[in-house]
């Protein structure tokens, strides 16, 4: 498994809501916009990993559980 950095006490949703594209965001909207990223994440992390990127599963599978943790 490839070592993802640590962030320590950084909240996503705190950056998010603190940067002017946030400020304006639909809650309702976001969290649509992260079911469908959740989808893509799911779905690319189960298809089998590249001979010249043999990380990219993991990555893959990383990005999948953040996003639904997002939600």
């Amino acid at each position: 498994m490839l070592l993802q950095p640590d962030l320590g006490d950084v909240d996503p949703e705190e950056i998010f809501v603190g940067h002017p594209v946030g400020e304006a965001a639909e809650p309702e909207k976001v969290d649509a916009f992260l079911v469908a990223l959740a989808r893509y994440w799911t779905h690319t992390a189960s298809l089998p990993g590249l001979a010249h990127a043999p990380h990219l599963r993991d990555r893959r599978e990383y990005s999948r559980r953040a996003t639904i943790g997002w939600l």
